[in-house]
C-alpha cells in the first residue's frame, strides 16, 4: 500500500514538474515574441534558430502577426527556407550598417 502511495506521490509530483516546465516555455515565448515586436527584427545564425522561431510564430501564444524582418548571419539555407517560409529576410551582407541585436 505504502509503496503504492508513494508511487502515486512521485507520479503527481512528476506531472506538476512537465507542467511547471510548460508554462516555463510558454511564458519565455511571450518574452521572446514581445521583445521581437519592439525591436522590429530579429537575428539568426542557422536553420535550428529559424525553425524554432516559426514555432513561436505558429504557436496559439502568439496573437498578432510579426511584421518585422529576420536578419540571418552566414546561412544561405536559412535565408531560403526562411523565404519559403513567408519571412522577410535579409541577408547580412545585404544590410548596410546592421551589427545584430
Amino acid at each position: 500500500m505504502a509503496t503504492a502511495l508513494n508511487k502515486l506521490i512521485n507520479d503527481i509530483n512528476a506531472l506538476k514538474a512537465v507542467k511547471r516546465k510548460k508554462e516555463t516555455a510558454e511564458n519565455e515565448f511571450r518574452r521572446i515574441y514581445d521583445l521581437m515586436k519592439q525591436i522590429g527584427c530579429v537575428s539568426i545564425n542557422n536553420v535550428a534558430e529559424l525553425k524554432r522561431l516559426k514555432t513561436v510564430m505558429d504557436s496559439k501564444l502568439v496573437n498578432e502577426k510579426f511584421n518585422g524582418f529576420v536578419v540571418v548571419y552566414n546561412c544561405p539555407e536559412a535565408v531560403a527556407l526562411g523565404r519559403e517560409m513567408g519571412f522577410t529576410i535579409n541577408n547580412s551582407d545585404e544590410v548596410e550598417g546592421f551589427k545584430g541585436i
